[in-house]
């Protein structure tokens, strides 16, 4: 009878429950944004190593790294990246599925997968738990720990457990075959669910207990979660959530729209529920709560609380959410408001108003968003930009909007009252700013100047006709003498005083003030925010240096306590006022995206700081807010750990402890990886670690870097590598981490083998120099020897012939053991790694010596081929211009700029166009200077290149001296027969070139000056130096004598000598050299600087190159005129009938209509205005007859390509109307390039005249890189065709090399520019042949400067991506020694590989500037000069 009635009453509760579960879901439950709106969030996808699309389980380890399990394998997370963890050996981790993850109380990691059994971590890697897999558990769908340490699995077999004896099952009849699901416990009993609609009890003593669900009337069974008081949560895949107490009362708790819970999670705080559609939690009246704005919210599975209180939360289908511990609270996600962009925030009569680009939101006192349905301004100003808040000295609020509405004020009663252009006269309705400048009355800023509005009307306007010349007034303040500054958008301040009277603020010549977006009071002195800086005005301006300057302002705000807020590109700093005044280094905060800031602050934005101390913060995304008294400090120390060490390519196993590792002498390489465990604010956690015994500087990593260190050739011995690390709010790790590293000693690391080491060197140093001299002494015997057989004619041929023979099988001789040495040396240097060990510095002498006597050796030979005549001259057609402008930049390397002038002066109408060797010339002079240099330690050293006729074709009918039946010259005219060519194809004029070299040195003794020339071996071993220069000398005679010239010297010893010598050369091409003309150009460039400012003039330039259109109109917009551009000529009278232009500038040299042809017509259109309209012409033209056929063509003037700023200037002001000349005050340009694109830019300085490139385009890198980057698009194809087109169509070949020239020019790449230059110069004389030798070389280096525009393109793309830089105080000398060891040998490879290493780290300013002059010295190939920076540098330190 009792047993009926039980289960009577059961049926009875479970219709009821029944009944309830299907009521309950359509109940309402609140929603959550606050929770979210505290946390920054992220997600991760495949190109962050996260691989997996979906996430099923997620744990954090006590080493503190965050486990993922996947359908596609387990991965570890450090914060710096992901690592998918093969299970077992198995290279393909990818197979296994993770279900679920459980680290015990003994901090051992378990992981259940489905088909492949149970595995433990351990020692770095993952095992499977045999026991288990023996037992046929292959699927783990749970696991849980109990009191007594015993792991209990709910598998698909049946529930295990398992513990110090091994694995055993609980067998029961009754839950036999079933596939369980979940399982946890509480105080000696386990719970579990099986096949989702069975709960199961395992007693203490093993008893077992079935329920069906059926029994209290839910879905399916998808979770189970235990609380601490032993209440069991049982998640439905319905919309409830089953709750049975330890006592046996039963519940049920509605989700609401939550559907399918599966998984219920305890932080500690909150009891979590997450489901299919969404993620909430459980209030103390058992009601659920939505969390809402998460980034995804669907097919949720797991999640935990992570040791610094950041969430994790993983979904089968959209993966792994990450929910980060933020300073700053995002306030339109908490209040439910569009992420758009916010211009401004203020607080008003209890309620927070919030101006966006999408209209006016309001948050009244009680914390909830005001509706457009409850407020008619609300609703009116819905869509509308709202760009400032204003709150006056009358408690009314003024709303400024942009284009619409103007101004609106209201009042606490939400009275308002417009003022806007057709109602009320403002000057605009596009309003930026307000202030209030007295009486009632407040100051509107907007794009087309200033109003001035009182109580009911706009009181007076000013505007550009009143003397704002640039009237987009951005910024406003009022002084105490009742002046109204006016910051404008480009022209830095306007002052208006109370008469309404215009001046510009004065400012010192150097100082730069364009964007003026803050004006504020301070204690004594107003300060100014710009978009240069920050400024200070008190009395006289002076800019803020002391504050990052490369921060552009935004807005600015002086709280009641002393402290200035400024708001920024580089986000959010807060500076005590008198420490900006009297220190040198203020104290600041800051605070930036890293810290939780939702996106960029707003540009001229408006933002807040209350009474209480909460900033409000503007940005692109939304309105976020903090308040510094309740600051979220992350207290928690981050962990750090090795992750793995790597020996040449090979893994060893490490543990999570600190260890020791072995490793072999012959070991190159050692990487250690580690992980730094802290996930807030990743950017902003300092690491160093150093390797104890090799360095003893710290390395330091932001959060971001590679976590690793790479160490290579490490010589024997013991070291100890010690990392420590400090969170982003400088909590340090509790203590370093230590791990020993001992190599085991080589042979020649043993003190034995060094000393047998250094013995060798001197050896082999000593046998050099012996055979050195011997060849030396040698040569001086065979030379007697040969004068002595020259005596006797029919021998002469035969001892000459005999000598050479001799000295080059000696030079063959020496050579090999000499590169033998070589190379041992400097694979010597290379295995020894302190640059400052003895041995080092031994090899190293020894590689500079073996260099220096194979040189010597070669030389020598060299000097006897050419007194036996068996070198003959390589005569080829060369440019003049070429020659010239190469040496003067390679011998100004040479010297000592800082003691020594180098003055050249050349001769501007030598013949362009030669015959000759032109390698023989460069030698001759670099011979001749070397001396000069050697000698001269102060003063000046000369150059001077002239020339004189030797004889002209047209009057010597005989063939040239020496030349008789030669065929050197004729075979390289063979072009179609033009009036040029009927001339040279008959013969060539010769000419000298007439060099002289003088210096303010040493001087030669009169006893020495005959035998100047002469090669001297009388110089002392230490001295082998001037022996070198000597031979060099007598090299350059012997070239002289070659090319049919001489050579003199004259000399006053202690005083400085003359070299003259003169060359024989033919002309091909008497097209100029222009040397002087063209250096004046590029000082032009570099020294322009005007003040002409044009706005009110309208200009066309005609050409049909895009990149010299790009460049020439960027020119002429600095003068702030209107410029119109045209490509055709067809295109220009399209455009001049339409437009009434000032001026037109037309290119010459255009395809279809040239420049001449387009004047003609344009002069010829009907319209007095048409013959009236000053048109200059672009022409690359510069020969006399050809300006004068251009200028009776039409044209008024004429500027020779590329534009110099000081010719444009002198043609507008010749040109255009007075009264549309003015002249600007400030300069206008409003670019502030990233200081990275300066540093990326020594790329390109190898061709670019970089600086003075960028100042001729305003200044700005940004149109800089434009037109590099479309340079290289329109040629980087057309360049590879033209050794197709000189033989096939030449017409073609002529119009790149043109245009390569002129666009060359526009961009500073002056070497190619000259290159191209004389291409086409011997195109236009008819000489293919000159093009068709040269043209593989032109494109040779076209090739080369495009691979460098690559590089130089592919840092910029990435400087935006890359962090800062870590800061040395003091570059490595190690490092530096190192590097001035290969630079005296002159090894490139390794100076370059050292500069790098050195570049990747941010010094001090002495520091920085040496290090750039170093760069630009090894850069240009001056090895002695870098050399001796080094030296003087480490002398100062």
């Amino acid at each position: 009878m009792r047993n009926q009635l039980s289960r009577g009453l059961i049926r009875i509760f479970a219709i009821v429950f029944a009944v309830a579960v299907m009521i309950l879901p359509r109940q309402k439950v609140r929603a959550d944004s606050d929770f979210t709106s505290d946390y920054s969030q992220h997600t991760f996808a495949g190109d962050e190593g996260f691989d997996s699309g979906e996430a099923n389980c997620v744990c954090q380890s006590t080493s503190g790294y965050i486990w993922i399990g996947t359908d596609n394998g387990i991965y570890r997370y450090d914060g710096s990246e992901f690592t998918l963890f093969p299970l077992d050996s198995d290279e393909d981790g990818t197979k296994y599925s993770i279900n679920c993850i459980y680290l015990t109380s003994d901090d051992k990691l378990y992981v259940g997968t489905d088909n492949y059994g149970l595995y433990v971590y351990d020692s770095g890697a993952f095992h499977r738990v045999a026991e288990t897999y023996n037992l046929g558990v292959s699927t783990i769908n749970a696991m849980y720990e109990d009191e007594e340490k015993q792991l209990w699995l709910a598998s698909s077999s049946g529930i295990y457990y398992l513990n110090a004896d091994g694995v055993k099952m609980v067998e029961d009849e009754s839950i036999s075959g079933y596939n369980i699901g979940n399982i946890s416990g509480y105080d000696g009993t386990v719970y579990a669910t099986a096949n989702n609609d069975v709960l199961i009890r395992v007693g203490k003593n093993g008893d077992v207990a079935v329920t069906s669900k059926s029994n209290y009337g839910i879905d399916d069974i998808n979770s189970l979660f235990i609380d601490e008081k032993g209440t069991r949560y049982y998640g439905s895949a319905g919309y409830s959530i089953l709750t049975i107490t330890n006592n046996g009362k039963v519940g049920v708790i509605n989700t609401g729209s939550l559907h399918g819970i599966n998984k219920i999670y305890d932080d500690g705080e909150k009891i979590w529920v997450l489901a299919d559609d969404g993620v909430g939690y459980v209030t103390s009246e058992n009601k659920i709560v939505n969390v809402e704005s998460l980034r995804f919210n669907e097919s949720m599975s797991d999640m935990i609380k992570d040791m610094e209180g950041n969430y994790w939360f993983t979904s089968y289908r959209k993966g792994l959410l990450f929910l980060e511990q933020s300073k700053f609270q995002n306030v339109t996600m908490k209040y439910g408001i569009d992420s758009s962009i916010v211009n401004c925030v203020t607080s008003y009569n209890g309620n927070i108003f919030i101006g966006t680009d999408e209209g006016l939101y309001v948050v009244d006192s009680n914390g909830k968003l005001v509706s457009g349905s409850d407020n008619e301004l609300v609703s009116k100003l819905f869509g509308i930009s709202i760009r400032d808040l204003y709150v006056d000295s009358n408690d009314q609020l003024w709303i400024a909007t942009y284009k619409i509405y103007g101004v609106i004020r209201v009042d606490r009663n939400w009275k308002y009252k417009s003022f806007n252009r057709s109602e009320s006269s403002l000057v605009s309705n596009s309003v930026n700013c307000i202030t209030e400048i007295g009486q009632g009355n407040v100051a509107v800023g907007t794009e087309n100047g200033v109003s001035i509005v009182g109580t009911d009307e706009v009181i007076r306007n000013i505007s550009r006709m009143d003397g704002l010349d640039n009237p987009d007034i951005i910024s406003l303040y009022v002084s105490e003498n009742g002046d109204l500054y006016a910051g404008s958008n480009g022209a830095g301040i306007y002052i208006i005083n109370k008469d309404y009277r215009v001046t510009n603020m004065a400012l010192e010549d150097n100082q730069k003030m364009s964007v003026v977006t803050s004006m504020v009071q301070g204690s004594s002195g107003l300060w100014i925010g710009t978009d240069n800086g920050l400024y200070y005005k008190e009395g006289a301006v002076r800019q803020i240096t002391t504050v990052d300057n490369t921060n552009s302002i935004y807005d600015m705000i002086m709280d009641s306590t002393g402290y200035l807020w400024i708001f920024g590109s580089r986000g959010m700093y807060r500076y005590y006022e008198k420490d900006i005044l009297s220190s040198a280094s203020p104290e600041s905060i800051s605070f930036s995206k890293n810290d939780g800031i939702i996106s960029n602050i707003t540009e001229k934005s408006t933002n807040y700081v209350s009474n209480s101390g909460t900033v409000y913060v503007c940005c692109d995304e939304g309105l976020c807010r903090m308040n510094l008294e309740s600051e979220y400090v992350n207290e928690v120390a981050p962990k750090v750990r090795v992750a793995s060490v790597e020996v040449d390519g090979e893994e060893y196993p490490v543990s999570e402890l600190d260890g020791q590792i072995d490793v072999p002498k012959n070991t190159n390489r050692i990487t250690i990886r580690f992980s730094v465990l802290s996930y807030v604010n990743r950017a902003d956690i300092n690491v160093n670690y150093y390797l104890e015994g090799f360095e003893s500087e710290k390395r330091t990593l932001t959060g971001t870097d590679k976590m690793e260190a790479e160490y290579t050739n490490l010589e024997g011995g013991t070291y100890k590598f010690v990392l420590t690390a400090n969170n982003a709010d400088g909590v340090e790790c509790e203590q370093p981490l230590t791990f020993v590293i001992d190599k085991e000693l080589g042979f020649f690391e043993t003190n034995l083998a060094k000393m047998l080491g250094i013995v060798l060197i001197l050896l082999l140093i000593l046998i050099g120099i012996v055979v050195a001299r011997s060849i030396f002494r040698t040569l001086r015997k065979q030379n007697e020897q040969v004068e002595e057989l020259s005596k006797k004619s029919e021998e002469a041929e035969k001892s000459n012939q005999a000598k050479n023979d001799y000295v080059n099988y000696l030079n063959h001789e020496i050579r090999t053991p000499l590169n033998n040495i070589i190379s041992i040396s400097e694979l010597a240097m290379r295995g020894c790694q302190n640059s400052q060990s003895d041995e080092y510095i031994q090899y190293s002498r020894l590689y500079s010596a073996g260099r220096e006597i194979l040189d010597m050796s070669d030389g020598i030979s060299k000097l006897s081929n050419l007194k036996d005549d068996i070198i003959d001259p390589e005569f080829k057609q060369y440019f003049a211009s070429d020659l010239i402008d190469e040496l003067s930049d390679e011998l100004g390397d040479m010297i000592n700029r800082d003691l020594i002038d180098l003055k050249v002066s050349i001769e501007d109408k030598i013949p362009n166009g030669l015959i000759g060797d032109m390698q023989a010339i460069r030698e001759i002079i670099e011979n001749i200077f070397t001396w000069s240099a050697s000698t001269t330690k102060e003063g000046y050293i000369s150059i001077d290149v002239d020339w004189h006729m030797a004889r002209t074709a047209e009057n010597d009918e005989h063939e040239p001296e020496d030349m008789a039946g030669s065929s050197e010259y004729g075979d390289y005219i063979d072009e179609p027969e033009t009036e040029i060519s009927r001339i040279f194809d008959c013969d060539h004029d010769e000419i000298y070139l007439d060099f002289k070299v003088s210096d303010t040195g040493l001087g030669v003794k009169e006893e020495r000056l005959d035998t100047m020339f002469e090669l001297d071996d009388s110089y002392e071993r230490s001295d082998i130096g001037m022996f070198r220069v000597s031979l060099g000398l007598a090299i350059a005679k012997e070239l002289v004598r070659l090319l049919d010239g001489d050579i003199s010297v004259e000399s006053i010893y202690g005083a400085g000598t003359t070299i003259r010598f003169s060359v024989r050369q033919s002309v091909f091409d008497y097209s100029y050299v222009n040397y002087n003309e063209r250096k004046r150009k590029e000082m032009a460039r570099r020294n322009a600087n005007s003040h002409l400012w044009l706005p009110d003039v309208k200009i066309l330039i005609v050409d049909d190159s895009e990149i010299g259109l790009q460049v020439e109109k960027t020119i002429f917009d600095t003068y702030g005129l209107d410029c119109d551009t045209a490509t055709s000529g067809f295109d220009a009278l399209d455009k001049v009938m339409v437009n009434g232009y000032d001026m037109v500038f037309i290119d010459t040299v255009m395809p279809v209509m040239d420049g001449i042809d387009t004047v003609r017509e344009i002069r010829n259109l009907d319209g007095e205005e048409f013959k009236k309209i000053p048109i200059v012409a672009l022409s690359a033209n510069t020969v006399e007859t050809s300006r004068e056929e251009i200028l009776t063509s039409g044209f008024n003037d004429i500027i020779v390509k590329p534009i110099e700023l000081d010719q444009a200037e002198s043609m507008l002001r010749t040109y255009v109307a007075m009264d549309k000349v003015k002249e600007k005050n400030t300069d206008l340009t409003q670019s502030e390039d990233d200081i990275n694109y300066m540093e990326d830019a020594v790329l390109l300085r190898r061709f670019i005249a970089v600086e003075d490139t960028v100042r001729v385009m305003g200044g700005s890198f940004k149109t800089f890189n434009t037109f590099v980057r479309n340079y290289m698009e329109e040629y980087k194809d057309e360049v590879q065709m033209l050794r197709n087109y000189i033989d096939d169509d030449v017409r073609r070949y002529k119009n790149i090399i043109h245009d390569i020239k002129s666009s060359s020019a526009n961009i500073g790449a002056y070497g190619i520019e000259r290159k191209a230059a004389n291409l086409e110069s011997a195109i236009n004389i008819g000489n293919q042949q000159y093009a068709r030798d040269n043209t593989r070389d032109f494109v040779a280096m076209m090739n080369d400067f495009f691979k460098q525009i690559d590089k130089y393109m592919a840092k910029i793309n990435h400087a935006d991506k890359v962090e800062e830089k870590e800061y040395r105080d003091g570059i490595n000398k190690g490092k530096l020694k190192e590097m001035r060891a290969f630079l005296r040998a002159g090894d490139r490879e390794p100076v370059e590989s050292l500069i790098s290493e050195i570049d990747r780290y941010q010094y001090g300013d002495i520091d920085t500037e040496f290090f750039t002059a170093l760069k630009d010295y090894v850069a240009s190939g001056d090895y002695q000069t870098s050399s001796e920076m080094i030296d003087q540098y480490l002398n100062s330190i």
